[in-house]
Order: C-alpha cells, then structure tokens, then sequence
C-alpha cells in the first residue's frame, strides 16, 4: 500500500517525511514551495482513498485509512 502512496506523493508533489508504523506522513511546501500546496494535499487524500478501495476490491480485502492534515501559514 505504502509503495501506491509513494506514487501518488510524486505524482502530486508531495513530500513523505516518513512512515511509523502504519502511519504514511508527508508534507507539502518542502523542499520546493508552491503556491497550490493545500490542494496537492486535498487531491493525494482522495487518490488515496480511491487507491485502498481499488486495492480492497482486487485484493478482497477491507482496509480503512484516515486521513488528516495541519496547516501551518507561516
């Protein structure tokens, strides 16, 4: 699953900081800032949910994910 998240975090740019545990953390703005970096992050949240159903349905499986984000404006 980690390795469809790193996909999507290169495809939206999207920085992952690291995983712990079962946990996936990225953050966007870093390295390179832009200007659209709270979008990035809302588009991978739902690739993301889309990614476990699609997973879940081919792997018969029931995975669940929760998603969550903190902004910093500084």
């Amino acid at each position: 699953m980690f390795c469809l998240f790193d996909e999507l975090a290169e495809l939206h740019g999207v920085e992952k900081i690291k995983t712990i545990g079962d946990a996936y953390m990225t953050v966007a703005r870093l390295p390179n800032h832009h200007s659209d970096h709270a979008m990035s992050l809302a588009n991978m949240a739902l690739d993301m949910q889309q990614a476990v159903a699609k997973f879940n349905e081919e792997q018969n499986q029931s995975f669940r994910i929760r998603l969550g984000a903190k902004f910093n404006n500084q």
